[in-house]
């Protein structure tokens, strides 16, 4: 009997199934303690947090997921925290599908390319000179809402659309095959 190749042998799935579990659990931990580090140096981010809290819960008994989409802050502070703590400084490897031309450096077709995430969240000329300060207050006059924009405002959830705006990062030395 013949031996074929099959993509799901043990020890793909185990490290699928490791991908996962990290990916899902380590990343909303991280973020939680990037979030009370940060809010808890700077106690007037906290104050307007709890403000904003009490304001939109006042007069109910619990405050639950659904009053999210009206604490404009929270959102502000949870993207100003993945921007300056991305919980995987680089994405997942991606493949660009075009040749495509980045700030003169020339990307052919089927080369893996990955996002440094890091350098994205303190690029100067997208966030201004004081991009390692922490200020939720640079994402409240977005139109974007993360709970439902998969679009190019939304670093984390936009890879693909990063590469195009012409955004850092880093090719791999030799294409995918």
């Amino acid at each position: 009997m013949a031996m074929f190749y099959s993509p799901f042998r043990e020890t793909r799935v185990w490290g699928l199934r490791m991908l996962l579990w990290v990916g899902g659990t380590n990343t909303s931990s991280t973020l939680l303690e990037w979030e009370m580090s940060e809010l808890l140096s700077h106690p007037e981010c906290l104050k307007r947090l709890q403000e904003e809290v009490r304001t939109v819960g006042k007069g109910k008994q619990s405050v639950s997921e659904d009053h999210i989409q009206d604490m404009y802050y929270l959102k502000a502070v949870i993207k100003e925290t993945l921007r300056l703590h991305p919980p995987f400084p680089l994405t997942v490897p991606h493949v660009s599908t075009e040749d495509v031309n980045l700030r003169g450096y020339h990307i052919p077709a089927g080369t893996q390319v990955m996002i440094n995430l890091y350098a994205v969240g303190r690029e100067v000329a997208i966030w201004g000179p004081d991009t390692a300060d922490f200020k939720p207050e640079r994402h409240l006059n977005s139109s974007v809402d993360f709970l439902k924009d998969q679009t190019e405002n939304n670093v984390p959830e936009s890879i693909g659309v990063v590469i195009r705006r012409m955004f850092l990062l880093i090719v791999s030395a030799s294409p995918a095959t």
